[in-house]
């Protein structure tokens, strides 16, 4: 019996070393994943206010000292942010630094900071005041920087309540003053708003049903506001444009269109097309001169400041003719000339049974459309 104690014993001073060197393995495995807290912040100062700004390109830079990590390797950070007297256990809102979180900076988006402001209950167009701080991590655990700095935050004329439709309705648009023919806006985004439409001298404003409740915008200094107004279009400013509303900055951006084309591409020849209403463009009786040859096209749009926009395919090579003219194949897509690289790329083609025939050619910007889209009718 004696015996058989002293083994047990033995037995569980066995268990216990094997135990005690398995945690001590676990912790040496985990070692890898520790990282310093960020000790100092850089910028922007403490106390910093910043006007916000409706550009989408306007941007505020943070940066921080670099944490340590115990491998020496890399360490990835997020800004977080959160209300005066809070303390970052739930931050409000957390932004990756720039490099996919790598960077010892972060460069944030106005946009993004109105949310931040808006989440910390700062009214729209006021000021208000939140606290950032920085944490960094191996992918474990947060680990949260010694130190943080108040950031105080003007805010766009926004909305807190975004519309989910938006009309433009009243003499100077092409439904005219029946709300029933309102024109129908593109919802790109949430709060952003789209539409291809022509204005004439007189007066419109923005709705956001055509029956029921309904809320009414208008535009005042540049930024949109939410009043029963109207905004005036002179003969100066008539003409057609590429609108897009986001009701997140407030932000109204116009884009006038002197010019639609259809731009045959092996030529280039560019072949003004017809607006005919609605976001429509035609070219009628086109006639395919092409024969076997290649037959690539797509579409050009000439802006008032004589710079261009190309409208065409979402594929950079378009090497087969399609099956029919119906489909996605037909889909259209704004591209600025730094993306169109060349006479040939993201353009179309015609059936190659339809080289040396005649066709129409509709060209449709419609917001009730499931997307930007063209239409070839062979006669």
């Amino acid at each position: 019996m004696k015996t058989k104690i002293v083994f047990a014993q033995i037995a569980l001073l066995i268990l216990a070393v094997t135990n005690f060197t398995g945690c001590s393995n676990n912790n040496n495995e985990l070692k890898h994943l520790d990282v310093s807290a960020v000790k100092t912040l850089y910028d922007p100062d403490n106390g910093k206010s910043v006007k916000l700004q409706p550009s989408a390109s306007a941007t505020l830079y943070f940066d921080w000292e670099q944490a340590k990590a115990a491998d020496n390797g890399i360490v990835f950070y997020d800004v977080v942010f959160d209300t005066l007297g809070g303390n970052f256990s739930k931050p409000i809102y957390r932004v990756p630094a720039d490099n996919s979180g790598m960077s010892n900076g972060a460069t944030i988006t106005h946009k993004i900071l109105n949310k931040v402001a808006s989440m910390a209950h700062i009214g729209s167009a006021q000021t208000g005041s939140v606290i950032w701080s920085v944490v960094s991590t191996k992918g474990l655990n947060d680990i949260h920087a010694d130190v943080f700095r108040k950031l105080t935050i003007t805010r766009l004329p926004g909305f807190d309540v975004i519309p989910d439709s938006v009309y433009l309705t009243g003499s100077a648009t092409e439904g005219g003053t029946s709300i029933a023919s309102a024109v129908q806006t593109l919802k790109t985004a949430n709060g952003e708003f789209e539409v291809f439409t022509q204005l004439t001298a007189g007066t419109y404003k923005l709705i956001s049903s055509k029956k029921g409740i309904m809320r009414t915008f208008a535009i005042k200094d540049g930024s949109l506001i939410e009043k029963d107004s109207t905004i005036t279009v002179s003969s100066t400013d008539a003409g057609i444009y590429k609108i897009n509303y986001d009701f997140n900055l407030g932000s109204v951006a116009f884009t006038k269109i002197s010019k639609m084309e259809f731009d045959f591409c092996p030529t280039p020849k560019f072949e003004v097309m017809t607006y005919s209403g609605l976001g429509t463009w035609k070219l009628l009786n086109r006639k395919l001169t092409q024969g076997t040859g290649d037959s690539r096209y797509r579409f050009r749009a000439t802006l008032s400041d004589g710079s261009y926009y190309f409208l065409a395919s979402v594929n950079f090579n378009n090497n087969d003719a399609p099956l029919n003219y119906t489909g996605t194949y037909q889909y259209v897509y704004w591209y600025g000339i730094d993306v169109v690289t060349d006479q040939w790329c993201h353009s179309y083609k015609f059936l190659s049974a339809d080289g040396l025939k005649t066709v129409n050619i509709t060209l449709m910007l419609q917001a009730n459309l499931p997307q930007y889209t063209h239409l070839v009718q062979v006669l």
